[in-house]
């Protein structure tokens, strides 16, 4: 079994990674397509957040106004903590559950409009190689454990399935979140966020996307956008976002009254045999590093570790790999710093 453990710079080529996301949302809510959007609905220039809350939004501009203010505000705070993450985890022990939600809304939001007319690449590339004839076939000796909330695989998935729903794909690859339909299955390619998705959990038990369909449309997309964003915010409370950090108790109720499987137990028994793993653009933070240990010391068959990252990069991480498997043959641990396309392992 072959298990890939993917973080937030294998979607570099698309989207930011941690430290650059303040300063993207800072441009989206600024100097964009949304920002001229907002200013072609008749919205004021110079738009500041106003830490009040302010008042629910009752038309298009008004909804965009209110979006831009969120940017503004998570991208201050982002820049004034090591990561969006360790503000959001502020904020949850600190029970400050409606601002942790207006945060996973805005994250979530953001995400989407930042991939409408940007993918990356190597996605296409990934699932070339691991498709043979029948796109709906995937290897079932393929695993992938993925700590991005994006939808990348999805997108590039798409392009061979021929299907442009975001749903229909995430169905065929076995897309597995904590409030998500996937369940664990040793025998069946699957696809594990650990962080979930940018959706939403309604109280029907069933998750939405923020995108329905595949657009590179921009206005279209914005229109969809915005007006789930609206609804998750102000109209449903019992509605939570499906976007939820790994670290985040599942049976939270202040925040959601679901009953939901322990998606990192679901990702262990997904990938206990796994013999070969391949480390894509992820950096072993500490912030999840109990995650990274439950999940990586309970592949007790692992034979072959690869780690794919940048040349500056690579060495770093593999020390601390090492810190999670220090007994693991240093030998068997393959530096791969050539990032133009996913490895595929000749074990493949």
């Amino acid at each position: 079994m072959i298990t890939y453990y993917i973080g937030a710079g294998a979607s570099a080529n698309a989207l930011p990674v941690v430290d650059q996301i303040p300063s993207h949302m800072y441009t989206m809510a600024q100097n964009s397509k949304l920002y001229k959007l907002f200013l072609e609905e008749g919205g004021s220039p110079g738009l500041k957040f106003n830490p009040e809350y302010h008042k629910k939004p009752s038309d298009k501009k008004e909804q965009l106004e209110d979006f831009i203010e969120n940017l503004l505000w998570l991208s201050a705070e982002g820049s004034n903590h090591v990561s969006i993450d360790t503000f959001a985890k502020k904020l949850w022990v600190r029970k400050e559950y409606p601002l942790l939600k207006r945060l996973k809304i805005t994250l979530s939001c953001f995400f989407i409009l930042s991939q409408i007319e940007k993918w990356d690449k190597r996605y296409d590339a990934f699932f070339a190689t691991i498709i043979n004839k029948d796109p709906f076939d995937l290897p079932s000796h393929l695993k992938i454990i993925s700590w991005n909330y994006d939808y990348q695989f999805e997108r590039a998935y798409s392009e061979f399935t021929g299907i442009n729903d975001l749903r229909g794909n995430q169905n065929k690859l076995n897309i597995i979140s904590k409030h998500d339909e996937g369940r664990a299955n040793i025998n069946q390619f699957s696809l594990t966020k650990l962080n979930g998705t940018t959706g939403f959990y309604s109280p029907t038990r069933s998750t939405k996307n923020l995108l329905d369909y595949f657009s590179t449309e921009f206005n279209t997309v914005v229109e969809e956008v915005l007006r789930k964003y609206y609804k998750v915010l102000y109209e449903d409370e019992s509605t939570v976002c499906a976007l939820s950090f790994a670290w985040e108790p599942e049976a939270t109720r202040e925040i959601s009254n679901s009953e939901v499987s322990n998606i990192v137990n679901v990702a262990i028994e997904n990938s206990i045999k796994s013999e070969i793993l391949i480390v894509i653009g992820y950096s072993f933070p500490n912030f999840n590093r109990d995650v990274d240990r439950a999940i990586i010391r309970s592949m007790d068959k692992l034979k072959k570790v690869y780690i794919q990252a940048p040349p500056n990069d690579v060495e770093n991480i593999k020390i601390r790999f090492r810190s999670i498997l220090p007994d693991f043959d240093e030998k068997e641990i393959v530096l791969w710093p050539d990032c133009g396309q996913f490895l595929i392992p000749p074990e493949f």
